[in-house]
């Protein structure tokens, strides 16, 4: 016991004292200099590692210890979840065809019985698409197949959209007065849709028209105006920048070919030489250069030819000139061949290379008496019958014979999906 008189420094004596006395080991001679080395060598943690880093001190207190089967478990829930994702997503994706050139062949559609039925190339497998709409007709497939356009529920018309199995059918338009005949055309992004409608029946004051289709409130915008010329039969060029149709500015002048920007701007007619037929231009597949063929002749009702214009240099180049009267020409997906029709009771299917027009080839066309169009992977060329009621498909090569397939009565041109390669 110290004395109350005893002062800081006696205490800390006595007390260093007793503990050395009582201590039962001593510290190893020269402890403090071996610690000092030893941590003047060692090697500083880097900052990453501590968790002060990146987590508050006062969390990093509570924190507890885990088993090391915890971290084990959730890594192996984690790629569970993520292989399934990848699963579902990989079975439901589909590739997509480009917005043009070749692709593979899907369903054709067509319209029979105030319906719109798809089927196989030869007629089998035939369905109703569109069930629910009234008077479905003249359906048209967005460029990457997923989507399709028509008309649907009698004078006065409107425009529908839907996809490709039925499902989703929507109105994106009011009351038009339209010919079941004049097929909508997609822009190659699939968000817009032209054509044309008059503003009564029979009023003959046709307007091209454009519709944005993923719009919640889809309403169609009139991009001409009924009093400087009559347009129709719409066709969206495959960059995207522009609308053909063809444009009457008097009952007596005959059709000229006129484009317009999507937005109405920019209106024009083209250096074209004669008189157009009133079908809707057709765009050559490509965007380099721009292309447009079409039948014309010197004046309205005499024979027709059939002609290229290149848009990038205003040259026009006949195609074919028979003695016999030429039209409908139509693209090949790749955009190197033309088929047309020449003459009539029957008339004859035609198939020429652009850069070799006098080497053409010339196919019974089986009775085709519509616009013809192509197969989307180029090796077949398909039409509908005068009354529309048989579809005539033709292989170009003459390696198949042709198939046709009967359906009662339709108004609307036959149409064929595209699909990815």
């Amino acid at each position: 016991m110290t004395s109350q008189n005893a002062s800081p420094d006696d205490f800390d004596r006595l007390m260093r004292q007793w503990m050395d006395a009582d201590a039962r080991v001593r510290e190893p001679d020269h402890l403090f200099e071996t610690v000092i080395e030893r941590t003047r060598r060692a090697r500083r943690i880097p900052g990453w590692l501590l968790p002060e880093r990146w987590i508050p001190m006062q969390l990093t207190m509570r924190l507890q210890p885990i088993p090391r089967l915890v971290p084990v478990l959730l890594l192996i829930i984690a790629l569970v979840l993520v292989s399934a994702a990848l699963v579902i997503g990989i079975g439901s994706w589909k590739p997509l065809p480009a917005p043009f050139g070749s692709a593979r062949n899907g369903l054709l559609a067509y319209d029979t019985n105030a319906a719109i039925f798809v089927s196989n190339a030869d007629g089998t497998g035939a369905r109703p698409l569109v069930a629910s709409v009234p008077n479905a007709a003249a359906a048209a497939f967005s460029q990457d197949g997923t989507k399709v356009a028509f008309w649907g529920d009698g004078s006065p018309d409107s425009l529908y959209v839907a996809n490709v199995d039925g499902s989703g059918v929507r109105k994106v338009s009011g009351d038009l007065w339209i010919g079941t005949d004049r097929p909508a055309t997609w822009s190659p992004d699939g968000r817009s849709i032209a054509f044309s409608s008059e503003s009564g029946a029979n009023v003959h004051d046709e307007r091209i028209y454009v519709v944005d289709v993923t719009s919640q409130v889809a309403r169609p915008i009139a991009i001409t105006q009924s009093d400087a010329v009559r347009a129709f039969m719409p066709a969206w060029s495959p960059d995207g920048k522009w609308i053909a149709f063809i444009g009457l500015t008097s009952p007596t002048s005959g059709g000229k070919i006129w484009i317009v920007s999507p937005d109405g701007t920019e209106s024009r007619a083209l250096p074209t030489t004669g008189a157009i037929e009133g079908t809707q231009p057709q765009w050559a597949p490509s965007v380099a250069p721009l292309r447009l063929a079409y039948a014309q002749a010197a004046a309205i009702d005499e024979q027709q030819d059939i002609y290229v214009l290149d848009l990038s240099t205003g040259i026009e180049t006949a195609i074919s000139s028979d003695p016999a009267n030429e039209r409908w020409p139509t693209w090949s997906p790749d955009g190197t061949r033309l088929a047309w029709l020449v003459g009539d009771a029957p008339p004859q299917l035609r198939i020429a290379q652009t850069d070799r027009p006098t080497s053409s080839v010339t196919l019974a066309s089986d009775f085709m008496d519509n616009p013809p169009g192509w197969s989307p992977d180029g090796t077949k060329v398909y039409a509908a019958n005068q009354t529309r009621s048989t579809v005539i498909v033709v292989t170009v090569d003459g390696s198949a014979p042709n198939e046709r397939f009967d359906h009662d009565r339709g108004q609307g041109l036959p149409a064929w999906q595209r699909l990815a390669p």
